[in-house]
């Protein structure tokens, strides 16, 4: 898809959300509303990136975005700059949307620091699994062996997705304690209560936010690794 986009930028996104209404908060019935509308504009964009109906690098109109999901013009424009703070969309003053390029040499150095942190925090967590939690994850890793030669990345983001969908409509949440961390400088740091949000999907919940953007390992190693070592003792 390949469109220019005339005439609308962060600063006209922003006066059209405020000629809508203010912009919404977790603290109010008619911003709960909101919020979850803008949670669900969020979700229906990330799944044309996932299934690259929005491709790498394409230009696309707002107005196409908002066709595209279903929803109205406040709900697209929080979810559109919500993505932009994540950098997966990238908002060109007065020359439009452009779905973030793959960037390889970037993503490889993400992905070293990445493997390292997670390799560090999935085995402190393991370690206090119960024995009905590790079985089953060894029922989730055997299937997905299974599937490994024929699932490709839709296929497994949308078994992702319909897992976590299932214990929520089940009502189950995670028992073990749980760390949030979240940067002060990204936008869902002033969009939304993380830990309220997190406290629906887990029983025990602490953290705290991070003097940073969206990228907190990588902007903040040593302040995250801290963070880390004393929730995990």
């Amino acid at each position: 898809m390949s469109a220019a986009w005339a005439g609308m930028n962060e600063e006209t996104m922003d006066a059209e959300t405020e000629a809508d209404g203010p912009v919404p908060t977790p603290r109010t019935e008619a911003a709960s509303r909101s919020v979850s509308l803008a949670e669900t504009a969020y979700d229906r964009i990330e799944e044309l990136i996932v299934h690259f109906t929005l491709r790498p690098g394409a230009d696309v109109k707002t107005q196409t975005v908002q066709e595209m999901i279903g929803l109205g013009r406040t709900p697209t424009h929080q979810a559109i700059r919500r993505f932009a703070a994540e950098t997966l969309i990238i908002i060109r003053p007065r020359d439009g949307l452009q779905i973030s390029p793959i960037d390889l040499m970037r993503d490889r150095r993400l992905l070293r620091l990445r493997r390292d942190m997670d390799r560090f925090v999935v085995e402190l967590a393991a370690e206090r699994l119960s024995g009905n939690h590790r079985n089953q994850l060894l029922h989730l890793a055997q299937r997905l062996r299974d599937r490994r030669d024929a699932m490709d990345a839709v296929e497994f983001n949308g078994y992702d997705r319909a897992l976590d969908e299932a214990d929520k409509k089940a009502g189950k949440k995670i028992t073990c304690p749980v760390q949030v961390l979240w940067g002060a400088k990204a936008a869902l740091a002033a969009w939304y209560d993380t830990l309220a949000i997190w406290r629906e999907w887990a029983d025990d919940v602490q953290g705290q936010a991070v003097d940073c953007g969206h990228f907190i390992p990588e902007e903040k190693p040593a302040e995250t690794l801290a963070l880390l070592r004393g929730f995990f003792g």
